[in-house]
């Protein structure tokens, strides 16, 4: 089943095409990799899917459902949650209070619930903590439950961002670079994180760098250059594409 479909895409900052008709489709339960050399419009294409700015024409379909140009936060209740190239945290609190942050999306307590103590405020007080101490056990961020997000080596923070998203509760989860910044000794706990994610049967669409990575991890790949898709299909076919090689300069290897 298609979970997420792309038709047409396109987004236009003046003279410039960003995004130019970018078609793609991601099946329920898989892992697509977003792949192109800097500037490639791998973010922009992101940033269109989850409504952080609206496309100039084409579509996006969720879940059978129209979302073309909604609000990010509705499309976050839709269920697409993201991570961003630069880890979004609130750095001076601790880790388990940037976790709670993630579900205020999920939760409906308000100031009149937080101040009578209203049923409502008591279950999802009790949801949300029983939520965190999921997430942080599934990402192994436990040691660090306390300490504050900006004190913890860069690895894990890139851990806590994909944790945040996960507090959504997303069927599909949008990864811009998760390993970004990471020695490649690191990667491998992140690459296990998503293979995780991917057993619970959420959705995953990563943008990434690391070839070999990519190749590990991804169902499929979608390539792009100059806002254009230059090529898409299995890992090593599109590995192989004589257009992705010229784009990456022989970059792309398995």
């Amino acid at each position: 089943m298609t979970l997420l479909r792309v038709d047409g895409l396109t987004r236009l900052f003046g003279g410039l095409v960003a995004v130019n008709k970018v078609d793609f489709e991601v099946p329920e339960g898989r892992i697509l990799a977003i792949i192109g050399p800097n500037g490639a419009g791998k973010s922009t294409l992101f940033n269109l899917i989850g409504g952080t700015i609206p496309p100039t024409s084409g579509k996006v379909i969720f879940a059978g459902k129209d979302i073309t140009g909604w609000k990010p936060y509705n499309i976050a209740r839709e269920g697409i949650t993201r991570t961003f190239q630069t880890t979004a945290l609130f750095e001076e609190l601790p880790l388990y209070v940037n976790l709670i942050i993630g579900r205020r999306m999920r939760t409906r307590t308000g100031f009149w619930d937080v101040l009578l103590h209203t049923p409502r405020s008591r279950r999802e007080k009790k949801e949300t903590s029983a939520k965190v101490m999921e997430v942080l056990e599934f990402t192994g961020l436990g040691q660090y439950a306390n300490a504050p997000a900006g004190t913890v080596p860069q690895e894990a923070q890139k851990r806590l961002a994909i944790g945040v998203a996960l507090m959504g509760d997303p069927k599909l989860l949008l990864l811009d670079e998760p390993t970004g910044g990471v020695g490649m000794g690191e990667t491998d706990n992140i690459i296990a994180l998503i293979d995780r994610i991917r057993s619970k049967g959420i959705t995953v669409c990563v943008i990434e760098h690391k070839m070999r990575m990519i190749m590990s991890l991804a169902d499929r790949i979608v390539a792009l250059n100059f806002g254009v898709k230059i090529a898409e299909g299995e890992p090593q076919m599109v590995c192989d594409d004589p257009a992705v090689i010229e784009a990456y300069l022989g970059e792309c290897i398995a």
